[in-house]
Order: C-alpha cells, then sequence, then structure tokens
C-alpha cells in the first residue's frame, strides 16, 4: 500500500505542476501570488465559480491536515520541528 499512495502522490503532484510550469511559461505574470497576494485572494473569490473551487480545495485541504495530525497521534509519529 505504501508504494500505491506514494504513486499516486508523485502523479497528484506531478500532473498539476506540469501544467502550472507551461502554464507559467507562456504568461510570465503568474507569479501573481508571490508579488500581490491581494489581488490572488480577490481572484480566487471573485465569481461563484472561482470561489466555489477555491472553497472546496481549502476545505480539502483543511480535512487533510487534520487527518494528518490524527493519524500522527495514533502511530505515535513525532513532529520534526517541535
Amino acid at each position: 500500500m505504501k508504494r500505491l499512495y506514494g504513486a499516486m502522490a508523485a502523479i497528484g503532484f506531478a500532473v498539476p505542476a506540469f501544467f502550472t510550469y507551461a502554464y507559467t511559461r507562456e504568461n510570465p505574470d503568474n507569479l501573481l501570488f508571490i508579488m500581490n497576494p491581494a489581488k490572488t485572494i480577490e481572484l480566487l473569490f471573485g465569481s461563484y465559480g472561482h470561489a466555489a473551487f477555491s472553497a472546496d480545495f481549502l476545505w480539502v485541504l483543511m480535512v487533510f491536515f487534520v487527518w494528518v495530525v490524527r493519524e500522527s497521534q495514533l502511530h505515535g509519529i513525532r513532529h520534526s520541528w517541535i
């Protein structure tokens, strides 16, 4: 199972990273988040479509972090930064 999850995580990172890299090469102003975070937030929630996707993504991210903390406690895994 570790290899399956590792492969799925690698694919889940590589596919969006490829498209983000390709888009950034064609549109160098894609560094908006770094240069102007307030504008990025405005664009993320500027329309109902973007807001729905952004809210969904942020919720999934929050659930993931809760899951990681809970599983690390169950398995006795210490945080490396503490």
